[in-house]
């Protein structure tokens, strides 16, 4: 039996150019289901961009680690979002959203990109290979591969 790698999990993910407008990429990976996408910054380097990532545009900036002032939010909070959302480049997001980007190399096994996501807090990582980013490995599609070798267990009754 083959070991499975990063290669057999990856799965494409549109490019933005640190140029474009957030908002219209926003509506593409919503309604097309993406699990993220690739951003190439100013000085060149990529970064994997994830849900997690993308919602964090929806909080306001004076909102970012402040949980007791989320709570004590109105839903007029949301109405906040729109105006500056239209307005925010992908230059504007990544350098404040993505840090360290979590990368595995094509060979990478499941154990080993299930330890790059839990210490990036990333459920989505970034795959490469001699000619450069593959895709990304998403946390919903390991796990699914994973849960097809789980045999079930049969429950013994008396």
């Amino acid at each position: 039996m083959t070991m499975l790698r990063a290669m057999d999990l990856v799965e494409s993910v549109p490019w933005a150019d640190h140029d474009d407008l957030v908002l219209p990429w926003l509506r593409r990976v919503v309604n097309e289901n993406l699990p993220g996408l690739m951003v190439t910054d100013h000085g060149g380097q990529s970064h994997a961009v994830g849900y997690t990532e993308l919602m964090w545009l929806l909080l306001p900036g004076y909102l970012h680690g402040q949980p007791l002032l989320a709570t004590a939010c109105s839903e007029a909070v949301t109405e906040q979002i729109n105006g500056p959302l239209s307005k925010l480049r992908i230059a504007d997001l990544v350098p404040k959203v993505t840090g360290e980007t979590a990368w595995v190399p094509a060979a990478a096994t499941p154990v080993e990109i299930v330890e790059i996501m839990t210490r990036h807090h990333s459920d989505l990582v970034a795959t490469f290979d001699r000619d450069g980013v593959a895709g990304v490995v998403t946390s919903h599609r390991l796990l699914r591969h994973v849960m097809d070798d789980v045999k079930p267990v049969v429950a013994v009754t008396d």
